[in-house]
């Protein structure tokens, strides 16, 4: 598989148009409709194929892989999309192909000129019965899910949410409710801070919750890491640690990025996701025992 190839198959279609603020359903099936990121519309004609990693507009007949999103979306060439897809998930690659940093690429790089297309209207504890629900239907406590958690109101164009979230560390808000994920502003990590030489990740906000009800309690003498996107990865400093813990997800995406550290990584490496085999995720399993 050549780097084309890779890259194609690599960076998930969701996860870019998550990126760049449009919300994006929960859903388990290969095949799912959005609204058109191309236009407004009153009914969804926009095909993503999670399988394949390939989306189709059925309102101008038009569609491909990521790459070919990216230049529809964003107007770019093939080389500043594939340059964008670099930059996505750095850690798979060799320092030698990093974008490089002049000022042509500079705003490809950072997106200087994007804001966030979603405005949060309030920002309050978790009092949301809907949400409590989703929460009980994850096995989530609520005393657990407050500790970190906060419920959130916003909306996007002229359509409202409302959702559970936190914030992360470029000062953006993650955000899920029992269809939909997204975050608004700028996307990173979050992280928890114990200036320990240990740092444990996990990729989702549910999967370091699960974690928190299965131990009955945050991991002990580590610095905590949840990626929010495994995207995310390339951003986090880990010079200074010398235990990295992984609760990764039991897909490709997860498989490719633990195989990441294992290989390109001189740190002591534990994989922890041998505790939820045959389970997608740590939540999933968690629901079902």
């Amino acid at each position: 598989m050549n780097e084309l190839q890779y890259l194609k198959k690599l960076v998930k279609i969701e996860d870019i148009l998550n990126y760049f603020g449009f919300i994006i359903p929960q859903t388990q099936k290969n095949e799912f409709f959005i609204y058109s990121p191309f236009r407004e519309e009153k009914t969804p004609s926009f095909k993503i194929n999670t399988a394949k990693n390939t989306w189709y507009d059925f309102g101008e007949s038009v569609g491909g892989s990521n790459i070919d999103l990216l230049i529809k979306l964003k107007g770019w060439n093939t080389k500043e999309a594939v340059l964008f897809l670099k930059s996505f998930n750095s850690l798979s690659f060799p320092p030698q192909d990093k974008i490089s940093q002049n000022s042509s690429l500079k705003s490809l790089v950072t997106h200087e000129n994007d804001k966030p297309a979603i405005t949060i209207l309030k920002k309050k504890k978790i009092e949301n019965k809907a949400l409590i629900s989703y929460l009980e239907q994850r096995k989530i406590p609520l005393e657990v899910a407050k500790k970190y958690l906060i419920e959130i109101y916003f909306k996007n164009g002229e359509k409202r949410y409302f959702a559970l979230a936190w914030h992360n560390e470029n000062g953006g808000v993650n955000w899920r409710n029992k269809y939909m994920k997204g975050c608004i502003g700028s996307n990173s990590y979050t992280f928890f801070s114990k200036n320990s030489k240990n740092v444990t990740i996990f990729e989702g906000m549910f999967d370091f919750l699960s974690a928190n009800v299965y131990f009955g309690k945050e991991p002990e003498s580590s610095d905590v890491v949840v990626l929010n996107s495994l995207a995310n990865v390339k951003k986090i400093d880990f010079s200074k640690y010398e235990t990295i813990n992984l609760f990764l997800d039991n897909d490709e995406a997860g498989y490719k990025t633990k195989n990441d550290f294992f290989s390109k990584m001189d740190k002591k490496i534990k994989d922890y996701s041998k505790i939820y085999a045959g389970y997608k995720d740590f939540n999933e399993f968690l629901v079902n025992i």
